[in-house]
């Protein structure tokens, strides 16, 4: 299970109340695993069975909000106004899809901060991209530069997580079986996400949040001293822009003199407040958009092509936090298949730990 405890802090119940519903429903820090069966639409169509795998990473930036609150502690990052989220640093995949070439397919993308020199305070990334279908006949390499995200105000206004980054890569692409397809191109590429979680309660392990949350402390401030040093950072933060773990957090230091009394007042501050953190969603609604401009106008289908996808992810027990059901719509194509367009609708049962 992924658990987290974002920018907004740990938060007594009233708050949360009011800011819950500001947390990125996307999955970071998860494995997830669904099968169902596929509706395909248009020319060919049909159903089919469908499995995938997959993982995302933490953030590359973890401000934001997290799925749930004890992922991603920042702790002196001042509170958002409005809800965050970004990029994972690494997200993998394997799709058993019979409408793809070979069968399925395997992806991995991942994204890290790379600052240049003259250009650090542009805040760009450095991206890596593999893909493949599974029986290797197709096999296409990338690497580029993207922006850090760009947001939507009227989107978090409405507390929906969103961003969209922008970037430039080359790939390489090979047609194992037929070298005459093998190509190198440059492109200029985009991703997006947006969305937002409904009904949110009460994680049904509480002690594993807590246990989160007293590591995540401990860890950037395992002694007394380290405490002050930390109250000394948190207290240049301007109050009106501090979060309320960050507030509790200097509230908590002068109760304490000693090692054994910070590390104490750490885990009994975390018991209370797991019991209160409602870090599980009902409900997740969101989109996704990524596409890319072939800039030398390569032949195929188009210069521009992209991948669209709407999901809903519905947590229907009570007494499970990793079993959810999953309507999903995908319209395009991807990277790594840019041959099969895809317009289909998938139904599933998924588990995310």
């Amino acid at each position: 299970m992924s658990i987290a405890l974002g920018a907004a802090g740990l938060l007594p119940p009233v708050a949360l109340a009011a800011q819950a519903g500001d947390q990125n429903p996307a999955p970071i820090q998860s494995i997830s695993a669904d099968g169902g069966y596929a509706v395909r639409f248009g020319p060919g169509g049909g159903t089919d069975g469908y499995y995938r795998v997959s993982y995302h990473g933490k953030l590359v930036r973890e401000r934001g909000t997290p799925f749930k609150r004890a992922s991603a502690l920042d702790l002196l990052a001042p509170a958002l106004e409005h809800p965050g989220g970004d990029v994972p640093q690494i997200a993998l995949r394997y799709e058993n899809d019979q409408a793809a070439a070979g069968g399925g397919l395997l992806s991995a993308l991942g994204a890290r901060p790379l600052p240049l020199a003259g250009l650090s305070g542009l805040g760009l990334r450095g991206t890596a991209e593999v893909g493949a279908d599974i029986k290797l006949t197709h096999l296409q390499v990338a690497v580029g530069l993207e922006t850090p995200p760009v947001r939507l105000p009227f989107l978090g206004q409405g507390g929906i997580s969103n961003w969209l980054v922008f970037g430039v890569s080359g790939e390489r692409r090979e047609a194992i079986d037929n070298g005459g397809k093998d190509a190198n191109v440059a492109l200029a590429t985009f991703r997006s996400f947006a969305g937002k979680a409904f009904g949110w309660r009460k994680s049904t392990d509480v002690a594993k949040t807590e246990a989160k949350i007293v590591h995540d402390v401990l860890e950037l401030a395992p002694t007394r001293a380290a405490a002050l040093t930390l109250q000394a950072r948190l207290d240049s933060i301007p109050a009106g822009q501090r979060t309320l773990l960050q507030q509790t957090l200097l509230d908590l230091v002068p109760e304490t003199t000693t090692d054994s009394g910070w590390s104490t007042a750490v885990r009994e501050m975390a018991k209370g407040q797991a019991d209160a953190i409602t870090d599980q969603p009902t409900l997740a609604v969101y989109s996704e958009w990524s596409g890319w401009v072939d800039l030398a106008g390569h032949p195929g289908n188009g210069r521009f092509q992209s991948l669209f996808t709407a999901s809903v992810d519905y947590w229907f027990l009570e007494a499970r936090d990793d079993v959810l059901l999953r309507l999903r719509y995908e319209l395009g194509y991807e990277r790594v298949d840019p041959t099969a367009r895809k317009n289909r609708l998938l139904i599933s049962l998924g588990i995310r730990l």
